[in-house]
């Protein structure tokens, strides 16, 4: 299941009810981040807990038709500020809206496992809103400890200071008999490449290109037309390239990589356009990691 909040057939088929608390509508401060086709959606900001990498928070989902029988859903998040996923702890739904009334007893399936966030979709305005106040905090806590008359954006965590210098270690997700390993896309969201050196050029699918265009995370401008590839057989074939501004794995960023707009079944390819651009790169088969430097 690739989003969690497509639609509430989605979450009836793959999700179970647990004990999470439902409070009146007057009980909590449900911030607006925006609707879908089925759901209006909230954050409470008071509920938001713990530290820069892993982040909890409660969401809630209003239906916009009063047809439907559950007229809201209320969740308890984990969410994944370095990594775009998150996975429920917790839900309740409810037959009436703002998570009002008594909770309704449904036959839901129980799922507590991570799924990573597409571009444009409720979770990754969820995520967006969560990490962004643990940022938030982050440059807070800067302001109050760093040196004065320093600018806040001039000073970064020493963990990510320390991840510039030396062999970068990324752990890898065995899929087949392929690697996949995250990868953050112009600072804003995450998608798992496989790596592919094989590959001449970057490769994202069409579908997920079109939804970071609608995210913002790319622009038409980013576009650099159509190129020519041959592949193994022999054949040739024309793909749409674009311009990725970055590519961040670990502490690696690499800037204006070339990359292709694949069919909407193609696989998301790290090819050479980006790895030809590190100093050396490999891949440790023992512990399943790519090394980067």
């Amino acid at each position: 299941m690739h989003v969690l909040f497509q639609g509430l057939r989605i979450f009836l088929a793959a999700l179970a009810l647990s004990g999470a608390a439902a409070p009146h509508p007057a009980w909590a401060d449900w911030v607006e981040l925006g609707e879908d086709s089925s759901y209006r959606f909230y954050v409470d900001p008071d509920t938001l807990r713990g530290d820069l990498v892993r982040r909890t928070a409660s969401a809630l989902f209003n239906a916009l038709s009063p047809d439907q029988r559950v007229q809201s859903m209320r969740m308890l998040l984990d969410i994944d500020c370095r990594e775009a996923r998150l996975r429920i702890a917790a839900r309740t739904v409810h037959g009436q809206p703002m998570a009002a009334g008594p909770e309704l007893a449904l036959p839901l399936a129980r799922s507590s496992t991570w799924d990573y966030v597409r571009p444009g979709t409720a979770n990754e305005a969820i995520r967006r809103y969560v990490c962004a106040a643990s940022e938030a905090e982050m440059v807070a806590a800067l302001d109050r400890s760093g040196p004065s008359g320093r600018a806040a954006s001039d000073r970064r965590p020493a963990a990510q200071a320390a991840t510039m210098s030396g062999p970068v270690a990324v752990p890898l997700q065995r899929q087949g008999g392929t690697f996949t390993v995250p990868v953050l896309i112009n600072d804003q969201v995450t998608l798992r490449f496989v790596v592919d050196s094989g590959a001449a050029d970057v490769n994202i699918p069409t579908d997920v290109v079109s939804n970071l265009i609608s995210s913002g995370a790319l622009s038409k401008t980013d576009f650099l037309g159509r190129r020519n590839y041959v592949l193994a057989d022999g054949s040739r074939i024309s793909a749409e390239t674009l311009r990725i501004r970055s590519m961040r794995i670990g502490g690696r960023v690499v800037e204006d990589v070339t990359g292709t707009v694949g069919s909407a079944s193609s696989p998301f390819l790290l090819g050479q356009s980006f790895l030809r651009r590190l100093k050396s790169w490999s891949i440790d088969n023992a512990n399943d990691a790519l090394i980067l430097e």
